[in-house]
């Protein structure tokens, strides 16, 4: 068997071959972690981005949200609106409503003036017969007059005419 001497130095080959090889392994780590390192500063520097991308458009969301809620504030603006526009109309209704009342009164009114015109035309018409009546009447008495007139002159020409005989005769 060997001494330790021996496998002291054996190992010692060994061990240089092993270093030479730990520090190439050491030298490939380094790389490799200044190889993941840049790669994580890039990474880092596309969350960053990303993350300014994200805030860009939380910004911009924001800004939308802005808007909607501006929209929907002028919506609600515009529904105030068009309930008080109702609400006129509803009120012109109301009074074309008030006004037709009124003019179904004045209608009404006007019947009752027409009834009581026809009414007084009735009378009228019953005062003209009336009237028509007494027209006869005074024909027939007009009538009488005349010939108790004529009769009254007859007797006064006859008396004349007896008198002026009776002052001739004499």
């Amino acid at each position: 068997m060997a001494t330790l001497e021996a496998r002291v130095a054996v190992l010692e080959t060994h061990f240089g071959q092993f270093a030479s090889g730990l520090q190439e392994v050491r030298d490939a780590i380094r790389s490799l972690e200044e190889r993941m390192e840049r790669r994580f500063e890039a990474v880092d520097l596309r969350f960053d981005a990303m993350d300014r991308r994200f805030e860009g458009l939380d910004q911009r969301l924001e800004t939308i949200d802005r808007r909607f809620e501006g929209l929907d504030q002028r919506l609600e603006q515009i529904d105030r609106r068009f309930e008080a526009i109702e609400s006129r109309f509803e009120q012109i209704d109301r009074r074309f409503e008030e006004i037709d009342r009124r003019f179904d009164a004045v209608d009404r009114r006007f019947e009752q003036i027409e009834n009581r015109f026809e009414a007084i035309d009735r009378r009228f018409d019953a005062v003209d017969r009336r009237f028509e009546a007494i027209d006869r009447r005074f024909d027939r008495l007009d009538q009488k007059i005349s010939r108790y007139f004529l009769w009254m002159a007859g007797a006064q020409v006859t008396t004349l005419a007896a008198i002026v005989v009776a002052l001739l005769a004499r």
